[in-house]
Order: structure tokens, then C-alpha cells, then sequence
């Protein structure tokens, strides 16, 4: 296990009490309340992932599949909004997600009616998500497991949400002088501050990176038991290393193509199974377990670094389950607070749970 930093001085008991829907998808406007382990029940195209979805806005301020924010509010309304009543050491605080349809005022994020930027705002509620879309971490593109990364760190890191959001506008500028530079309106000396800006940022996002997929790589090695056979999810992190060398070496490539070659933003995240990739050997119910395995690594990172278990959203996990995997999902009920949704329910596989029916 590698050395984490002391990422936060405080604690938290991550509890989601209550959750009011306004013109968010299909939910016109809906209250939910929460016990410690609530099952989801409905047909499919019936909410349940939305609502999962707007479980997850409230930790990190963002969707997990929205290409377009506004893409989340009801087709015949201009606003969607999403408040969440959750409960940590400190007490109870009221979040609160407000996505416009106008385009000058996007998204407002509020804590207790206080609006917050969202380095402020990520992370007072934390949790972990498996869904089916999922898949596209071990089969998309890189920038989906990137991504999966950060929504991760984001959680428990403050300073790792302001130094990317830094990093990207780092990245965009750096792209604008690189082809004003190839059209020879300015001199490759201008690179310079933006270089030290690439490195100080790009060094710090990757080496977060790293001790997230080490830890994530020790903890996987417990959860082998999901397979029967006790197979072995590992990743590889391919970091597109950020250095003043490289920076030197691929000046001219980066002019040429007027783009920044160099950095996270070009990390990639391999996962193998038994030493084989996941998404080419990897059946489907090999992939499913593969995930959530990753869902649980996830989890005891953020406790790891917390000293709190985050809230643990599984949408339709047992659909191709067997009873041996639904007796192992069960026993991970009971360690946090969880949401899970399905389209059909079976008495036994947890003693006391909710049920909500949409």
C-alpha cells in the first residue's frame, strides 16, 4: 500500500437521509427518504438510474453520463434541481444542485443555501457507483477511465479538484499558442511560463493517480473471491509522463500538430484479468464482477482516506447474478449505507431492507 497523503483532517459518517427531485429526466418533482440499505424497485425505463444519477450529483457536482448538463432537466421544463438532506460528525447539512437551461447561468451549487465553486462542494457526500454503463470503463476510450479516476479523487481531495480544473485551462491556452506559433504569430519562447504551468500541475494529477490505482491494486486482491475460480483484476496505469525532457523533445511535434502531446490528459488505465486484458478476454459476467470489484476498491480508498465508508449505488446488480454472487452482494450491503436498484426482488438476499417502488 502505498503512502497517501492526510488528504482531510476530518471525519465523516456518510448518511443520505433524503433526496428532492425537481424537473430532473422524468421525475417532475419527488421526495425520497433513505434507510441504511434501500432497494429500488421498477420496470426498466421507469427513473431508477436517474435516480442513482441524482444521488451522484451530490458528490461530486456532476453527472456520471450526461455529455450536456442540460440534458438532465425534463424536455417541457428550464431548470432541473436536485437537494439532498445528508448526515456526517458534524451534523446535518442540505445540499443543493441547480442546473439552468439558460446559457448564462448553468449550474449553481449550494451547501446549507450557501453557493459554493465545486472544489467546495465535491466531496461533503461521497459515494461510489456501479451501473451498467460502466462498461464503458473497461471497452470506451481512455478518457472514460480518466475520468472514472478523477471522479474518485475529486471526493476526497480538494486541492486535486482545483489543480485540475486548473491543468484543463492550462491545456487550452497551451493549445491556442501552439498554433499561433505554427501560423508564426508568436515566438516558441511564449511556451514558457505555460510549460512550468504543465509540469507543476500535470506532476501533482499524476502522482495522486498512481497511489489511487496502487491502493486500488492491494485491495483488489481481496475481493478475487467474486469469481469462483479466484481470479485477479489488475491494473496497469500508463501514465503519459509530464517532464521537461519530453517537453523538449516533442516541441516540434506539438507545434506541427497545434495540440499538447505531453500529460495526464493523455493517461491511460489498463485492466487485465489472469494478465489479460479485460474488454478482450473478459466474458460478460467476468467484466460485470470486474466492475464491481473496481466499485469496491474504490470504496475502501475513500474510507481509507476519510476514516468513513462512502455510500455504496449499485443499479442493477443482480440481473446476472447467480445465488453464490447475490449471497457475496449481500454481505457488502451491510458494510455502508446502499441504494440499489432492480427491476425484480428476492426475498433473502438482504434481512432488512426498503423498498421503494417507482
Amino acid at each position: 500500500m502505498p503512502e497517501l497523503l492526510d488528504f482531510w483532517d476530518w471525519g465523516l459518517r456518510m448518511r443520505l437521509n433524503k433526496v428532492l427531485l425537481s424537473n430532473f429526466r422524468n421525475f417532475k418533482k419527488e421526495s425520497f427518504d433513505f434507510q441504511h440499505t434501500t432497494i429500488i424497485l421498477a420496470d426498466n425505463t421507469h427513473g431508477k438510474t436517474n435516480l442513482l444519477e441524482a444521488i451522484f450529483y451530490l458528490s461530486t457536482g456532476k453527472s456520471f453520463r450526461a455529455e450536456n448538463e442540460i440534458d438532465v432537466i425534463n424536455y417541457d421544463k428550464d431548470f432541473a434541481s436536485i437537494e439532498g438532506e445528508v448526515e456526517n460528525t458534524e451534523g446535518k447539512e442540505k445540499l443543493r444542485v441547480f442546473i439552468s437551461g439558460q446559457e448564462h447561468q448553468r449550474k449553481q451549487l449550494r451547501v446549507n443555501g450557501i453557493n459554493r465553486m465545486i472544489s467546495n462542494f465535491s466531496g461533503r457526500f461521497r459515494s461510489v457507483i456501479f451501473t451498467p454503463e460502466n462498461f464503458n470503463i473497461l471497452q470506451g476510450s481512455p478518457e472514460i477511465r480518466r475520468r472514472y479516476l478523477d471522479n474518485i479523487l475529486i471526493q476526497i481531495d480538494r486541492e486535486y479538484v482545483r489543480n485540475l480544473s486548473q491543468y484543463r485551462k492550462v491545456v487550452y491556452q497551451r493549445n491556442r499558442l501552439l498554433e499561433s506559433i505554427r501560423e508564426r504569430k508568436s515566438k516558441e519562447n511564449e511556451l514558457d511560463y505555460w510549460n512550468e504551468k504543465l509540469l507543476e500541475l500535470g506532476r501533482f494529477i499524476q502522482e495522486r493517480r498512481f497511489q489511487l490505482i496502487s491502493f486500488l491494486n492491494d485491495e483488489l486482491l481481496k475481493y478475487s473471491f467474486l469469481y469462483r475460480s479466484k481470479k485477479q483484476i489488475t491494473l496497469v496505469y500508463k501514465n503519459n509522463l509530464v517532464s521537461e525532457e519530453r517537453l523538449f523533445s516533442h516541441a516540434q511535434k506539438e507545434i506541427a500538430a497545434g495540440l499538447t502531446l505531453i500529460g495526464p490528459h493523455r493517461d491511460e488505465m489498463l485492466v487485465f484479468l489472469d494478465g489479460k486484458k479485460i474488454e478482450s478476454f473478459g466474458s460478460r459476467g467476468e467484466q460485470r464482477l470486474g466492475i464491481l470489484s473496481l466499485s469496491l476498491s474504490a470504496i475502501d480508498f475513500i474510507e481509507y482516506c476519510v476514516k468513513e465508508r462512502p455510500i455504496l449505488l449499485l443499479d442493477d446488480i443482480f440481473s446476472e447474478l447467480d445465488s453464490y454472487h447475490k449471497s457475496s452482494v449481500q454481505d457488502i450491503l451491510e458494510k455502508q449505507q446502499s441504494i440499489i436498484t432492480t427491476t425484480e426482488w428476492e426475498n433473502g438476499v438482504s434481512k432488512k431492507v426498503q423498498i421503494i417502488e417507482l
